[in-house]
């Protein structure tokens, strides 16, 4: 394991919840038109028993792989190594069949909450829709602009921290920089009225800020 790894594994005891969240590859809609090469992106994230703050202590960007219960068992062993309380997952697109293969690998179900992402409205950004006859899970609704700007604004005003920047150079721009990627646009809609949403560089990757976002 790398020393990245185990120095997050020892920083998970300041931690009085921890969250493991998990944006997959092509497993939602993505922020813009445009089409990108999608990979699935980890974030473990808890609350500071001494600030109050959320830190982002681990991310990580899986290979491009066809094998999706290999990274099930991956997101499984993370899960596991830094005894999160939770796993949130993007349930939008193939989020379903992912999610079998993450109660195949061991992860108990009700520690699983799964995220749809919903276009703007009036009402809360977040809500817990129950299950039908049909589809009995329980599935949380959530506004993916206003989850955003929530996340970001808590950057903005230090109660959201990271782990050290892993920018290297433009080559390697790192997964922090994935936030960069995004970019607020002011547009008119019948159900919300004016409003903002959140639009994606084409050239950038949004993935890792995804990850974060949902956590």
């Amino acid at each position: 394991r790398s020393k990245y790894l185990e120095r997050a594994l020892e920083a998970r005891f300041d931690y009085d919840c921890l969250v493991i969240s998990v944006d997959w590859s092509g497993g939602g809609t993505s922020l813009s038109e445009e089409k990108i090469f999608s990979l699935t992106a980890i974030a473990v994230m808890g609350r500071n028993m001494n600030t109050g703050k959320i830190e982002v202590i681990y991310g990580k960007k899986l290979q491009a792989s066809d094998d999706s219960f290999g990274e099930a068992r991956l997101i499984r062993d993370l899960y596991n190594r830094f005894e999160c309380d939770y796993l949130v997952h993007d349930y939008t697109g193939a989020g379903n069949q992912r999610e079998s293969f993450l109660v195949q690998a061991g992860i108990p179900s009700e520690r699983l909450w799964p995220v749809k992402f919903v276009p703007p409205t009036r009402g809360p950004a977040v809500r817990c829709v129950l299950g039908t006859i049909q589809h009995p899970r329980v599935v949380w609704h959530v506004e993916k602009t206003r989850c955003i700007q929530i996340t970001c604004a808590g950057i903005k005003a230090d109660k959201i921290n990271f782990f050290k920047n892993d920018y290297k150079g433009e080559d390697d721009p790192g997964i922090i920089a994935d936030f960069l990627s995004l970019v607020e646009h002011k547009i008119q809609t019948i159900r919300a009225g004016e409003t903002y949403t959140i639009r994606r560089d084409p050239n950038r990757s949004d993935d890792f800020a995804m990850s974060v976002s949902m956590g």
